[in-house]
């Protein structure tokens, strides 16, 4: 198993360190994890397929614990489980260099994972590329300390904008290709959450992000080997 594969799949729910406990659930050589922000604000699911483990629901309670033991591994692994009455309650990795072993958690300690159990209509849609994350990204930089961004349309106009208040204050606008059956008054989203999703999917092959005037975000994205997609709930704006 290629290391840096698991730690791309890591990195897109783990989102920099923000989600921490998670069940991998895995068959077919495919690996899919479901989890929640602790704020309950974000959630997500991504897939993985050609993972090399044996069909098995395993318990990853400390993510920035394993990411520490594959950071000192070659790039080329070895995972087995090792298994106590008939459950696996640790991963052995190893690399030719290093053994190390990771100690798996009970599943029914991690926490539930929230859900989409009914999605509402989504009216407007952003295609998300190289060029929109560069500029997200670029404007979100530009303004550190923001907390939220706008999305708003008129007329199949797009626009974000990082920062916005209806008071007077510093702001980054861009305007962007997507479609919208309806005009969006600005509907404000968490920023720091929204970058640390498209810096885990810089690398995507394709990505969307579509907005309901219900107030909910869902953002897509697939690459070669997963599939990952997230929803944002809409902040509150009080000014």
């Amino acid at each position: 198993m290629k290391k840096q594969n698991l730690l791309n799949f890591i990195e897109k729910y783990s989102l920099g360190g923000e989600v921490e406990s998670v069940l991998w659930q895995i068959k077919n050589k495919k690996v899919v994890t479901t989890f929640s922000h602790p704020d309950r604000s974000l959630l997500g699911s991504i897939k993985l397929n050609n993972l090399e483990l044996d069909d098995a629901t395993i318990g990853i309670y400390t993510t920035s614990e394993l990411v520490k033991l594959l950071n000192i591994m070659q790039d080329d692994l070895d995972i087995k489980y090792s298994i106590v009455n008939d459950k696996p309650v640790s991963l052995l990795i190893n690399d030719n260099i290093f053994d190390t072993k990771f100690i798996l958690g009970e599943p029914d300690i991690i926490p539930k994972a929230g859900s989409m159990s009914q999605k509402p209509n989504f009216e407007l849609t952003v295609k998300v590329d190289s060029d929109f994350i560069s500029k997200f990204l670029n404007a979100k930089n530009a303004l550190e300390d923001n907390v939220n961004f706008a999305i708003s349309s008129y007329d199949n106009e797009v626009e974000f904008i990082l920062n916005y208040s209806t008071n007077n204050v510093n702001n980054v606008k861009f305007k962007t290709i997507g479609s919208s059956n309806v005009n969006f008054q600005p509907t404000t989203f968490s920023a720091d959450k929204m970058k640390r999703v498209l810096i885990a999917n810089k690398n995507c092959d394709s990505g969307e992000i579509k907005v309901s005037s219900a107030g909910l975000l869902e953002a897509s994205f697939k690459g070669q080997d997963y599939q990952a997609v997230y929803y944002l709930v809409k902040l509150s704006q009080t000014d």
